[in-house]
Formats: C-alpha cells, structure tokens, sequence
C-alpha cells in the first residue's frame, strides 16, 4: 500500500524587512510628517485610544503610500514563485495592517490569503505564530515554512518546518544560532 500523498508546506512570508526592504509603518510616518504634519496629534490620540493597529492603518491612509514603488525583494519574489510553481500555498504574514497588507498582495498577485493586523490584534511574533497555526489547521495543513527577517521571527521560525531568515541583522543570525534554529539564510 502506498503512503498518502503529502500536502506541500504553505509558505507564510513577512511583509515589513522581508518582503520589502522598508516598513510599510515607518514609510506612513515618515509620509506624514513629510506631507501632513499637521495630522501627526490626530495619529497619537489614535495610538492612545484605539491601539497600535489602528494607528497603522490611519498613518497608512494620510500618507497616502504608493505600494507600487516599495522597495521589494527580488530574492524573495523568486522564492514566492518557486514555492507557488511548487504547489505550495503562499499566505502574506504581518503585523502591518490589514489594508496596506491587502494592497500589496492585490499589487503583486501572488499571495492566495493575507494575515495581518487588525482592530486590537497586532499580529506579531507569538500573536502571529497562532493566526499562523489556525490558518494551517482550518486548510489540514500540519506544518508550514516561514520566511522573517527580525528577532519576533524567532519564536515563528522554531515552529517552523523550513525556516527562511532574509537578510537577518547580526543579532538575529546569532539569536538563531543560539537557539539552534535550522534556518536557510537569504542574503537578498
């Protein structure tokens, strides 16, 4: 008898660092405060009242950022298309918020879901490791690949069945090798 067929892994890829060479909530501000400083109380009051997601998705909005023009990998393009002609279910995992998140997704055409921060829920590190997991579990997938670039990674790629470190900082390569994390490093 032979063994069921395996499911390929999904590969859930980071948008901020990883994706992009950039942050898509730095970019907001800097957006902002190039274009719009008059907004910058309104964008504190939001952060104290309605919390950091929210703030995001309205630093977002005023900067009126072109997602066209971030500075995107192509290291990492090339290895959402390797992944995709492998089968492999490809899912945008961030903590940016959802709208700028959504944007890029529908800007570059690749992704088949987007996971990203929302309302009160700012999807990092152990936040992000469980929206990770409930996708795997609502699609009957038992593992998954991950690619991140930061120390919230960390936590993520130990779960990891493949772990993709992409362009980690010095600290972030040490942290995974103290920790024993079996990484594939993409210097990109």
């Amino acid at each position: 008898m032979n063994p069921p067929p395996t499911q390929p892994l999904p590969l859930f890829v980071d948008l901020d660092g990883t994706l992009i060479a950039t942050d898509v909530f730095n970019q907001s501000l800097l957006g902002v405060l190039k274009h719009r400083p008059w907004q910058i109380p309104a964008l504190l009051i939001t952060w104290l009242f309605r919390g950091r997601p929210e703030l995001k998705r309205l630093a977002y909005r005023r900067a009126r950022l072109d997602i066209t023009r971030l500075p995107y990998r192509p290291a990492v393009l090339e290895l959402i298309r390797s992944a995709r002609d492998a089968g492999q279910p490809v899912i945008l995992a961030t903590a940016s918020h959802r709208e700028p998140a959504q944007h890029v997704a529908d800007h570059l055409g690749v992704f088949d879901d987007v996971l990203a921060s929302e309302q009160r829920n700012n999807l990092k590190a152990g936040r992000k490791l469980d929206a990770i997991r409930d996708w795997c579990t609502q699609h009957n997938h038992t593992g998954f690949a991950y690619a991140g670039d930061a120390r919230p990674d960390l936590v993520i790629w130990q779960q990891a069945d493949h772990a993709i470190a992409v362009a980690p900082p010095p600290r972030v390569r040490a942290q995974i090798t103290r920790r024993g994390i079996n990484a594939t490093i993409l210097d990109a």
